[in-house]
């Protein structure tokens, strides 16, 4: 079964984004949440598990996350960065148009089964880490003119660290974003489900910073807008040392 109606469908550029950026959103959702995540074959980890291994790891975790909370997960299969030799902050990475087309049918697909749902969340692509970036546009192909309720959310960690991203500042300038504040011990939860991705120094400096969930509406507009900031806007590598108040964009 491909989707149920009524079901909150959250876009997951990796196995760990939809839950350290909405942990708590979701967490309190009043309906069933499926997270559809793209790049879940995956080469990297901090703990140096073997590359061979890594993928089954992710999932693994993504596995605990549903018995904790009832979330369900499709995975469409596709290479992460890691895989392709991409480096997760290399904001000028061409596009690879082959790989975007396949993820965007692999999600037409699944909003097509779903067109009962109660809302879709996008990941917003702050940082413009590669996959996130083909993750976005890859959406809103597959969204094509649907009128459904769309949000756009900002991903944690990148949201800290991304104090240069024009191009969402642009995009939402004048809008109101929502804000959902986070108990400290619920972000140490939600961090600690994905070891594979966060060693002990890092989860304690995101457990001191992260404070909100971060989201916009989507508009009908703001589809063009954002293929147009995409190709427009310069980009540059994340500066890790500019840490910003989260949620400030």
């Amino acid at each position: 079964m491909i989707g149920r109606r009524g079901e909150i469908l959250v876009v997951s550029p990796h196995c760990d984004d939809a839950v350290l950026s909405l942990g708590t959103v979701l967490a309190r959702a009043r309906r069933p949440v499926r997270v559809l995540t793209l790049f879940d074959r995956s080469w990297a980890t901090v703990d140096g598990t073997p590359p061979g291994q890594v993928t089954a790891l992710r999932h693994a975790e993504d596995a605990r996350v549903a018995a904790a909370f009832g979330h369900r997960f499709d995975y469409a299969g596709l290479p992460d960065s890691s895989v392709r030799g991409v480096g997760w902050d290399d904001a000028r990475a061409p596009l690879d148009r082959a790989l975007l087309a396949r993820a965007a049918r692999w999600l037409s697909l699944r909003l097509a089964g779903s067109g009962g749902a109660a809302c879709l969340y996008l990941p917003a692509a702050v940082g413009m880490h590669p996959d996130h970036r083909l993750a976005l546009l890859a959406a809103l192909d597959a969204l094509g003119r649907s009128r459904r309720r769309v949000m756009l959310y900002a991903e944690h960690p990148y949201l800290l660290l991304s104090a240069h991203d024009h191009r969402l500042r642009c995009l939402m300038a004048g809008r109101r974003a929502v804000r959902q504040r986070i108990r400290p011990a619920a972000t140490a939860a939600m961090l600690a489900l994905y070891p594979s991705q966060l060693s002990p120094e890092r989860r304690a400096f995101l457990c001191r910073s992260i404070r909100y969930e971060v989201m916009w509406e989507l508009k009908p507009r703001d589809t063009r807008r954002i293929a147009l900031l995409d190709r427009r806007s310069p980009l540059r590598r994340p500066a890790a040392a500019a840490v910003r108040r989260n949620g400030k964009v």
